[in-house]
């Protein structure tokens, strides 16, 4: 039996295929963008494939992945940290709230860069000087 609360996922094989499929059941191609860094045509095959699916393995994915897609999801997802693998087994709802908890900050940090807005001495742009940029989820 694996317990999929303890990453790396132990013992592999089997548990990290398992485990791995677990973790990714639910998540959104945003979040398989922006944590594990998977390009968007991958993220997007990935959850469409597993939409109104329980995977039990990472394999059924190579149903949608090529043999080169496969080995960098297997690998994004031996890189992750702790903090990553414990978002990613959190339950939607949560995952979502925290989402909607960083967003504003998010939006505001990101409308400051892409506009080049930094500290100009203008009062109107006060709230882009103090926005640090914040680190991976």
């Amino acid at each position: 039996m694996c317990d999929c609360s303890i990453f790396p996922f132990k013992p592999d094989p089997p548990c990290f295929k398992i485990c791995a499929a677990k973790m990714l059941n639910d998540v959104s191609p945003e979040e398989l963008q922006v944590v594990l860094g998977l390009p968007h045509k991958i993220a997007e095959k990935m959850t469409y494939y597993a939409m109104g699916r329980e995977l039990e393995s990472l394999e059924e994915y190579k149903e949608v992945l090529s043999p080169k897609d496969m080995r960098l999801l297997e690998k994004k997802i031996r890189s992750l940290n702790d903090v990553q693998v414990k978002y990613l087994m959190n339950p939607l709802d949560f995952r979502m709230e925290v989402i909607r908890n960083l967003k504003e900050t998010v939006i505001d940090f990101t409308a400051c860069e892409d506009l080049g807005l930094k500290e100009t001495g203008d009062e109107s742009l006060e709230p882009c000087k103090d926005i640090k940029k914040s680190e991976p989820i």
